[in-house]
């Protein structure tokens, strides 16, 4: 069976650490990207069933990349 995929984007690394540490120890596959620009492109290509996301990110906020993903 397939596990769920989860992508974490946030652009503090302790955070992408800390969530992913517990995601992985619950058995799922874990993406990470520091900024919503990078985020978004990563999203595309690996089709997450989840995306946990900060608010404030450089180079393209939160709120800029979900409008982006929904659409």
């Amino acid at each position: 069976m397939m596990s769920a995929k989860i992508l974490i984007i946030d652009d503090e690394k302790d955070m992408r650490t800390y969530l992913g540490t517990l995601f992985r120890k619950e058995g799922f596959e874990i993406e990470s990207a520091s900024n919503g620009e990078e985020g978004v492109a990563l999203a595309k290509s690996f089709q997450p069933h989840l995306i946990t996301l900060d608010v404030m990110m450089p180079k393209k906020s939160g709120l800029k990349a979900y409008t982006e993903l929904r659409t």
